[in-house]
């Protein structure tokens, strides 16, 4: 007969063979496996109570240890076992189990309470974390003691809190353990039951004169954690035993626990910490108020219930942000709303001089760029000039309008316009919303662009078809001129980057060598006829001035001959100018119920149908509707 036999039969649970086998007196009742397990470690483990009962009558030790952790190691080529000298007693295993019957008969047989494991917890530590109230209440009785630390400075009633064993926590503080002790984290019980949201526990830690205001390592007290966690009874029991809700956490973000309670939308919990007190003005680190954390989140009721109670809507955080900003970027129309309606200013600028309106035109949210409108957001506001810096959200000196152009917003930059945004203002790129949405090929906005900037129907076609027919034929030197030498009022027709100045009206005319054909002549001849007619006389004697007397100069024509290409037949120009496009029949295109402009073929001189006295040679009218011309080229917007 062997160890070996004798573990055999306590597996097996042979309570008359072990008997026999320790009634010889042969083997030793506290042998270990190669586990470092005793047969008391076993019966325990198992719940075996009769075995329990019938080892420790035969002399088995109830205070014994395990030996061994289960590691294993290498050294000197040799595989050792890891020994571990404090290991778990039974009685560890039966009051982690919570097994009543078996921490009775250990402690009837000589266990002790306050017997340490490796992590210095003791069988009452366990014991409490599993909420086995009995055993609690045998170890205590026997002499446990319900202040002893862990190595994480942990109690037993720390462990009890944190799992909401409400009689447990009773018995602790009816034994004597102290409310207000700290683990290494600074934490109290009642840190712990308040972040379950166990309610009665905190009930009977706040009578037994546990600190509501009491701060872990953070900086958090039991009301920043029921906040947090929406423990709404936790945040009632606290306020009335004295909790302040005006502390705020020091390593964290300095937030109080109105911040945290705003941040997760918990009306109820806000309601609660205002009507007792709960300043919602106060700044977090980054500078930030509850209403910032409300309207993040898009909590209406919460950014409600803080409006009512006097919340200074116009606080800036680190980042110049306002609660409006960020309900913007949220994109939490309600609360854009609401802000707006108890005054909040639209016009309030962040760091980098971005408004809400920048944000909202750039998200495309048209119903936020509709309220922020309407209650006076001032459409022109430009952002910062960030000269050279690397800027994530473009470049500087936009407007609204401008982000929501390039962004191809269509409702909000309509809306910007009709709110008195201006087409024409420049970014820090010398850019216009036009340029921007000519960049992304967003035409349609192009497009709208032009029409508002003159309202007349006249003004948005000439400028449409001068856009397009020029583009057709490739004329940019003509583009870049009108660019630079429309009258005020007129819209930027062209995205080329004209910063760079130097001169270049040589180089510029030396381009046209590459299209020299009567395509080019001719299209500049009409378009200006078509400016003329449409009263953009400045416009068209720029383009004249510039473009058409160096044209002949450089294709080295004189004036007389540049007089007779006035001469050529309308319909014969308009075909030359469309190219491989199908030819033109004006008349055609003629409609009473549209408007109609009337062009001379010859010197450009018929305003409102008659002659100005300042016509050429030729004698021929032409009517020409812009609204099918070629493949679309003039169709109306």
């Amino acid at each position: 007969m062997s160890e070996e036999d004798l573990f055999q039969a306590a597996e097996d649970g042979d309570l008359q063979r072990l008997t026999n086998q320790l009634s010889d007196g042969t083997l030793n009742v506290n042998t270990t496996d190669l586990l470092g397990r005793s047969l008391l470690h076993l019966a325990v483990e198992q719940g075996a109570t009769q075995r329990v009962q019938l080892l420790l009558q035969h002399g088995a030790n109830p205070n014994i240890q395990g030996k061994r952790t289960g590691l294993f190691t290498r050294q000197w080529g040799v595989r050792c076992l890891i020994l571990d000298e404090d290991g778990p007693a039974p009685l560890h295993l039966a009051a982690k189990q919570g097994a009543t019957e078996c921490v009775q008969l250990l402690l009837q047989h000589g266990a002790n309470p306050n017997i340490q494991d490796k992590e210095l917890q003791k069988p009452l530590h366990l014991a409490a974390e599993r909420g086995a109230a009995q055993c609690v209440q045998l170890l205590l009785q026997h002499g446990a003691n319900p202040n002893i630390q862990d190595k994480w400075g942990s109690t037993p009633i720390h462990f009890a809190a944190k799992q909401g064993a409400t009689q447990c926590v009773q018995l602790l503080l009816q034994h004597g353990a102290n409310p207000n002790i700290q683990d290494k984290w600074g934490s109290t019980p009642i840190h712990f039951a308040a972040k379950q949201g166990a309610t009665q526990c905190v009930q009977l830690l706040l009578q037994h004169g546990a600190n509501p205001n009491i701060q872990d390592k953070w900086g958090r007290t039991p009301l920043h954690l029921a906040a947090k966690y929406g423990a709404i009874q936790c945040v009632q029991l606290l306020l009335q035993h004295g909790a302040n809700p005006n502390m705020q956490d020091k390593d964290e973000d300095g937030r109080t626990p109105l911040h945290l309670a705003a941040k997760h939308g918990d009306t109820q919990c806000v309601q609660l910490l205002l009507q007792h007190g709960a300043d919602q003005n106060i700044q977090d680190k980054s500078g930030r108020t509850p209403p910032h954390m409300a309207v993040e989140q898009g909590a209406t009721q919460c950014v409600q219930l803080l409006l009512q109670h006097g919340a200074d809507h116009n606080i800036q955080d680190e980042e110049g942000w306002t609660p409006l900003h960020l309900a913007v970027k949220q994109g939490a129309t309600e609360c854009v709303q609401l802000l707006l309606q108890h005054e909040a200013d639209p016009n309030i600028q962040d760091r980098f001089e971005l408004t809400p309106l920048h944000y909202a035109a750039g998200q495309g949210a048209t119903q936020c760029v509709q309220l922020l409108l309407q209650h006076g957001a001032d459409p022109n506001i430009q952002s910062k000039s960030i000269g050279g810096h690397i800027w994530p959200m473009g470049t500087g000196r936009r407007t609204p309008l401008h982000w929501a152009s390039e962004r191809g917003a269509t409702q909000c930059v309509q809306l910007l316009l009709q709110h008195g945004a201006d087409p024409n203002i420049r970014d820090e790129r010398e850019e216009t919303p036009y340029t921007l949405a000519k960049k992304k090929g967003l035409t349609a906005i192009a497009e709208y662009l032009c029409r508002f900037n003159n309202p007349g129907v006249q003004d948005h076609l000439l400028k449409v078809a001068f856009l397009r027919l020029c583009d057709h034929i490739k004329l940019d030197d003509c583009r870049m001129l009108a660019r630079d030498h429309l009258g005020i009022g007129d819209v930027e027709i062209d995205d080329i980057d004209m910063n760079h100045q130097r001169n270049a009206w040589e180089q510029r005319f030396q381009m046209l060598s590459l299209w020299r054909s009567k395509t080019s002549e001719a299209s500049v001849k009409i378009l200006i006829g078509f400016l003329r007619a449409a009263q953009l006389v400045k416009t068209a004697e720029i383009i004249e001035q510039h473009y058409v007397e160096e044209l002949y100069k450089v294709y080295g024509m004189s004036a007389e001959e540049y007089q007779r290409l006035t001469a050529v037949d309308l319909p014969d120009i308009c075909s030359f100018a469309l190219g491989d496009m199908r030819p033109v029949k004006l008349e055609g295109y003629v409609s009473d119920n549209l408007k109609i402009l009337y062009v001379k073929a010859s010197g450009f001189g018929i305003q409102n149908g008659k002659e100005d006295g300042n016509g050429g040679n030729g004698k021929l009218e032409a009517v020409m509707k812009y609204h099918h011309f070629g493949d679309g080229i003039f169709k109306l917007v």
